[in-house]
C-alpha cells in the first residue's frame, strides 16, 4: 500500500495510507483560513478513501485525493476521487497538471556579498566618510572622534547581533524592520516603527544627496552659479536621476550600487597612498606629512564655538546606519536568515576598522586650521575649514571625487530603495487605511512606484535646507528609535519563553539587546531632547490611532505570548485567593447563545455590561445540537468555534468584550447544564446566570395545564443554575436597557448599543412625551439573597448613562419593614446613595377581587375539561390506587388518548403562593408607576412548584408598563459595611 499526495506526486507512504507525509509545505506561514488536509474520522468511516491499483506493484493503493499544504493560500484540500482510476493514467493526470500549475519563473534574488555586504557598505561609506571625517576629528581630536565611531558601532553592532537572532528565527518577507518589529511587538509598535524608519530613510537620501551636491559645488567655491542655491539645485537634479533610475526596478539599482562600491575602493585607496606622498599643493591646505607633533596636537578635543561630543555623535552617526541595508530589502534575498547576519555583521566590522584608520591618518597628518600673516585663518584649508580634505591630499583628486560621488549617490539610492518598500509593507498590512492609495504596486513586477513618487516629494522638501549639519541629527533620531525597538524585540521574544523563538544564530544575549535599547533612547534624548520629544509624541498618536482600530492581525508576536504567560500566572494565583470576599465581590456573568436568540444575546449582554461596572467578565455559552462522533458538519463547526474563529452571528463588538465557552449537546437542556458547570477557568468562573422569559406565555391556561405542554427551557436552565450556585438575573422578553436612556452619547464607541439605541428612538420618544421623566429606579428588596439586588442597582448607577438616577428602596411593611429606620441605617453603613420609601400593602377590598380573578382562571380551567377527561390524580376522590390500575388496564390506544386529554392541576401550596405574590405585584404597580426601572428579588423556584405555577408568580410579580429586572442571590453575602 502507498500513499500518493500532490501537487508532486512522488511522495510514498507505505507506513500508513490515512496520515499525511511530514513536508516542509505543511509548515509555512500558518493562517486562520489554511485547512490542513487531515481526513477526518468521519470521512474515513464513510468510505470516502478510495482505493486504486498501484502500477508498480499491482497492490491497491489508499488514494486520498488532494492534499494542500498548510500556507496562507491553502484551501480545503481533501476531494476524493468520484471513482477508482488506473495507474498509469493517475499518474499521466498528475505530471500534467503539475506542469500546468507549476509558477512562472521568480524575480531574481540576491545573496550575501551584492544583496546585504555590499549595500551595507555602500550606506556606511556615504556622505559623512568623505565630507564629515576630518572635520569630526579636528573637533573631537583624534581620541574623542575614535570614542564617537566605538560608540556609534558598539549600537550598530549590538542592533546587528539582535537583527541577526530576529532574522534567523524564520522566513522573513519584504518590509526589514518593520516586518521584523510589527510581527515580534504587536502592529501598535511595528506600525509607528514602519513610518518612522520610511521617514528615516527619506531623510537619508536627502541627506546623501545633500552632500553629493556639497562635492559638486566645492569644486568652484565660493562663486556660485544659482544664487546661493546651488546645493540645492544639484541635490534635486540627483533626486531626479535617482527615480528615473529606481524605475528600472531594485535589480538595476543594486547592479549599479556595486560599480559605485568598486569606485569607493579606488577612492579610498587614492586616500590611503596620497597621505604618505608630501607635495607644496597640500602643504596649502594644512597637510603636514606624518608628524608626532601634528599627531599630539589632534589628540585631544577642540570644538568649535556650538559643538560638543554629542554634536559630533549626531553628525557621525548615520554613517553606521547602513546596517539595515540588508534587512530593507529582505524579501528580494535568496536565504534572509544567512545573507543577513553574515553580511550585516562583516559590513560593520570592515566599515569600522577603514573609519578609525582613517580618522588616525587624518590626525596624524593635517593641522586643525593654518593661519596667514594677519592671523586670520585660511579659508578651505585644515580639517576644521575644509570638508573636502580628504580629496586635496590624495593621490589624485578625481579619484576621490568620483568617490565622493560614488558613496553619496550610492547611498542616496539604498535609503530610496528602501523607503518606499517599507511604507508599502505597512500600507500591504492596512495598518493606516489612509494609505491604502500607497499599497498598490506595479503590475509588472510590484514596485511601489507610487510610494516613489511620495518619497520624491518629502526628499525634496527636506533637501531645501542645503545643510548636512541640519539633516543629519535628523536622521540619527529616526534610526535610533527603529534600533531601540529592534534590540527590545529581541529581550521581548526571549523572556517571552515562547516555543517559537528558535534563533540559529546563537551570538546573542537578551540583557545586551536591553542594554542596547536602553543605549538608543538616552542618546536619542541627548543629542536632541526636543526632537526625541517630537518623535515620541507622533508614535505615541499613532500607536494609539492602530490601538483604536484593534487591527486583527494573526502574526503570533510577544505581545500574545507575554499575554499568555501573564494569563496563566493570574489564573493560577486567582483560584487561591478570596475573591468571593464582600469587599471585592463583584458579578461575573453567563449568558447563552442558541441558535435562534442572537437578539436575546445582544440584549442580555449590553444589560450585563451595564451593570458589570470596572469591566468585570462577561462568559456567552454557546450550544451546537448534534452529535459530535457521527456529524461531520458539527465537528468542523465545533472546531473552529473552540478556537473562536466562527462567530459570524454575533458582531465584533460583542466579542471583543466576551469569553466565549462552546459544547456540544442532544439538547440546549443539557448543553446549558455542561456550560454553567464548566464555564470559565480556576477560580474565574460565572456567579450570575443571566436569562430572559417569555412574560406572554407564563399565565396558567388551558395550553400549559396540557400535559403535553413541555416544560420551557428558561425553567429549566433557571433551576440547573440556581442548583448549580449561581445567582440569577432575568429580564422579561420584551426588556431594553436601551429605552431607559434618553440622552446617548452620540460618540458612544459601542456599536452594540449604538444600533439598539436606533432601533428603540421612537418608543424612547413616546414614554419621555408620555411624561414619565422621573429618573428613579426602584428597588423590591423582597428576600435577603446576600445584597446582589442592592448591589445591581448601585452598579447600575456608575454607568455614564445612570449616574444622574436615584435609587428608592420600597420598603414593604408586610415583609417586616414596618419601622423603615433600620433599612435607612443599613443604607447609610454600606455607604449607599438610597432613599427609603415605606410602602403598605394593598387592602383586602382588592385584594379579593384578586383572589376571584385567579380562582375564575383555574375553575375555569377544570370546568372545561372535567367532562373530556378524568380528573388528574391529584383531584379525583377515592382511591388513587384505584384510578391507577383502571388506567393501566386500559388499551394502549385508549391509555395514549387519555394521556392526551389529562391536565395538569394547580396544587393549593401554589394557588396560596400565587395569591400572595399578586398581592405583591399589585403594590408594585401602585406605588412604582413612576419609576423608569425597577429591580425585584426574584423568588426561589421551590421544588413544590411546576413551572407554570412559578411563572405565574413572575407573571403577577411583573408591574405593568415598567421595565423589570428580576435579582436573585445565592445568599452568600456580596455587600459589608466592614473595612
Amino acid at each position: 500500500m502507498s500513499l500518493r499526495l500532490k501537487p508532486d506526486g512522488k511522495k510514498n507512504n507505505k507506513f500508513d495510507t490515512i496520515e499525511l507525509i511530514p513536508d516542509a509545505k505543511n509548515y509555512g506561514a500558518p493562517s486562520k483560513s489554511a485547512k490542513r488536509s487531515l481526513p477526518s474520522f468521519a470521512e474515513e468511516n464513510n468510505g470516502n478513501v478510495e482505493t486504486v491499483e498501484s502500477p508498480d506493484s499491482g497492490k491497491t493503493t489508499d488514494d486520498l485525493g488532494e492534499y494542500n499544504s498548510g500556507h496562507e493560500d491553502a484551501e480545503e484540500a481533501h476531494t476524493p476521487l468520484s471513482g477508482p482510476q488506473k495507474g498509469p493514467d493517475f499518474a499521466a493526470r498528475d505530471d500534467k497538471e503539475i506542469e500546468e500549475n507549476e509558477p512562472t519563473k521568480a524575480p531574481k534574488k540576491f545573496g550575501t556579498l551584492d544583496g546585504v555586504f555590499g549595500r551595507c557598505l555602500l550606506c556606511m561609506w556615504g556622505v559623512i566618510m568623505f565630507l564629515r571625517t576630518g572635520w569630526i576629528v579636528g573637533n573631537a581630536g583624534i581620541w574623542q572622534a575614535t570614542m564617537v565611531m566605538v560608540l556609534s558601532a558598539s549600537i550598530t553592532m549590538f542592533t546587528t547581533l539582535s537583527l541577526s537572532a530576529i532574522c534567523t528565527n524564520g522566513q522573513i518577507s519584504h518590509g526589514g524592520p518593520y516586518f521584523l518589529i510589527s510581527r515580534s511587538l504587536g502592529p501598535n509598535l511595528g506600525g509607528v516603527i514602519g513610518l518612522v524608519f520610511a521617514m528615516g530613510n527619506c531623510v537619508g537620501v536627502a541627506l546623501h544627496l545633500v552632500g553629493f551636491a556639497e562635492a559638486i559645488e566645492s569644486l568652484y567655491t565660493p562663486k556660485t552659479f544659482f544664487g546661493g542655491w546651488d546645493i540645492v539645485f544639484y541635490a534635486e537634479i540627483g533626486l531626479v536621476v535617482l527615480f528615473v533610475i529606481s524605475l528600472r526596478g531594485v535589480g538595476c539599482i543594486i547592479k549599479f550600487n556595486l560599480f559605485l562600491l568598486f569606485l569607493m575602493f579606488v577612492s579610498i585607496i587614492a586616500f590611503f597612498v596620497g597621505t604618505f606622498i608630501p607635495t607644496s599643493a597640500k602643504t596649502d591646505f594644512g597637510y603636514t606629512g606624518y608628524s608626532t607633533k601634528t599627531f599630539a596636537t589632534n589628540w585631544g578635543p577642540a570644538y568649535l564655538p556650538g559643538n560638543n561630543f554629542l554634536t559630533m555623535v549626531a553628525i557621525f552617526f548615520p554613517s553606521v546606519t547602513g546596517c539595515m541595508a540588508g534587512a530593507n530589502i529582505s524579501g528580494d534575498l535568496k536565504n534572509p536568515a544567512v545573507n543577513i547576519p553574515v553580511g550585516t555583521i562583516g559590513a560593520v566590522i570592515f566599515s569600522m576598522v577603514v573609519y578609525v584608520i582613517i580618522a588616525w591618518m587624518l590626525g596624524a597628518c593635517v593641522d586643525r586650521e593654518i593661519f596667514d600673516s594677519n592671523g586670520d585663518h585660511i579659508i578651505n584649508a585644515g580639517l576644521y575649514h575644509n570638508y573636502v580634505i580628504m580629496s586635496d591630499i590624495s593621490l589624485w583628486r578625481p579619484l576621490v571625487d568620483i568617490g565622493i560621488y560614488a558613496s553619496t549617490f550610492s547611498s542616496a539610492t539604498s535609503c530610496f530603495v528602501a523607503a518606499p518598500r517599507i511604507f508599502k509593507a505597512v500600507c500591504d498590512d492596512g495598518l493606516f487605511p489612509v494609505f491604502a492609495f500607497f499599497a498598490v504596486g506595479r503590475k509588472s513586477d510590484n514596485e511601489p512606484i507610487r510610494c516613489y513618487v511620495l518619497v520624491v516629494i518629502v526628499c525634496a522638501l527636506i533637501m531645501l535646507s542645503g545643510d548636512i549639519n541640519f539633516i543629519a541629527p535628523l536622521v540619527t533620531n529616526f534610526f535610533l528609535i527603529t534600533y531601540a525597538l529592534v534590540n527590545y524585540s529581541v529581550f521581548a521574544w526571549d523572556i517571552s519563553k515562547s516555543p517559537g523563538w528558535r534563533p540559529s544564530f546563537k551570538y546573542y544575549s537578551p540583557y545586551l539587546s536591553l542594554f542596547a535599547t536602553f543605549q538608543a533612547v538616552g542618546l536619542m534624548f541627548l543629542i536632541d531632547w526636543i526632537m526625541a520629544l517630537i518623535t515620541a509624541l507622533i508614535g505615541f498618536v499613532c500607536y494609539k490611532y492602530i490601538e483604536q482600530r484593534d487591527v486583527n492581525t494573526n502574526w503570533g508576536t510577544t505581545v500574545e505570548s507575554k499575554l499568555y504567560l501573564q494569563g496563566c500566572k493570574i489564573a493560577l494565583k486567582y483560584q487561591h485567593l478570596n475573591t468571593d470576599h464582600a469587599k471585592i465581590s463583584r458579578p461575573t456573568f453567563l449568558i447563552m447563545h442558541y441558535k435562534e436568540n442572537k437578539d436575546d444575546v445582544i440584549e442580555l449582554f449590553n444589560l450585563a455590561k451595564f451593570i458589570n461596572y470596572s469591566q468585570g467578565l462577561i462568559l456567552i455559552g454557546h450550544v451546537l445540537l448534534g452529535d459530535l462522533h457521527s456529524d461531520v458538519a458539527l465537528q468542523k463547526k465545533y472546531t473552529l468555534k473552540r478556537k473562536f474563529q466562527e462567530y459570524d452571528d454575533l458582531s465584533p463588538d460583542i466579542l471583543k468584550q466576551c469569553i466565549m465557552e462552546c459544547c456540544t449537546a442532544e439538547s440546549y437542556e443539557s448543553g446549558t447544564e455542561s456550560v454553567i458547570q464548566m464555564a470559565g477557568m480556576g477560580g474565574m468562573q460565572p456567579n450570575v446566570f443571566v436569562m430572559k422569559i417569555d412574560e406572554k406565555n407564563l399565565k396558567i391556561n388551558q395550553e400549559n395545564l396540557s400535559s403535553s405542554k413541555k416544560q420551557p427551557l428558561w425553567f429549566t436552565n433557571l433551576r440547573t443554575a440556581m442548583l448549580s450556585g449561581l445567582g440569577i438575573i432575568m429580564v422579561p422578553n420584551d426588556f431594553s436597557i436601551a429605552r431607559l436612556v434618553d440622552d446617548p452619547d452620540p460618540d458612544d464607541q459601542d456599536i452594540t448599543f449604538v444600533s439598539q439605541l436606533k432601533n428603540h428612538v421612537q418608543r424612547t420618544r413616546k414614554i419621555s412625551e408620555g411624561g414619565n421623566d422621573n429618573k428613579t429606579i426602584d428597588i423590591w428588596w423582597l428576600f435577603d439573597d446576600g445584597g446582589l439586588t442592592i448591589l445591581c442597582a448601585h452598579l447600575l448607577t456608575k454607568h455614564k448613562y445612570f449616574k444622574n438616577y436615584k435609587l428608592r428602596i420600597m420598603a414593604l411593611d408586610e415583609i417586616g419593614f414596618e419601622d423603615h429606620t433600620a433599612m435607612v441605617a443599613l443604607m447609610q453603613r454600606l455607604r449607599i446613595k438610597a432613599e427609603i420609601e415605606p410602602v403598605k400593602a394593598i387592602d383586602d377590598a382588592e385584594l379579593d377581587d384578586i383572589d376571584q380573578s385567579l380562582d375564575r382562571i383555574i375553575i375555569e380551567q377544570n370546568t372545561q375539561r372535567s367532562a373530556e377527561q378524568p380528573p388528574a390524580y391529584e383531584d379525583i376522590d377515592g382511591d388513587a390506587a384505584e384510578q391507577k390500575e383502571a388506567n393501566h388496564e386500559a388499551t394502549d390506544s385508549d391509555a395514549a388518548a387519555m394521556e392526551a386529554l389529562r391536565n395538569r392541576t394547580v396544587s393549593q401550596f401554589a394557588r396560596e403562593k400565587i395569591r400572595k405574590y399578586r398581592r405583591v405585584g399589585k403594590t408594585i404597580e401602585k406605588y412604582s408607576q413612576d419609576a423608569k426601572l425597577c429591580l425585584l428579588t426574584m423568588p426561589y423556584p421551590r421544588v413544590k412548584f411546576e413551572w407554570f405555577e412559578y411563572g405565574q408568580i413572575i407573571h403577577d410579580l411583573t408591574p405593568k408598563d415598567i421595565p423589570t429586572i428580576f435579582v436573585r442571590g445565592t445568599q452568600e453575602q456580596v455587600l459589608t459595611f466592614c473595612f
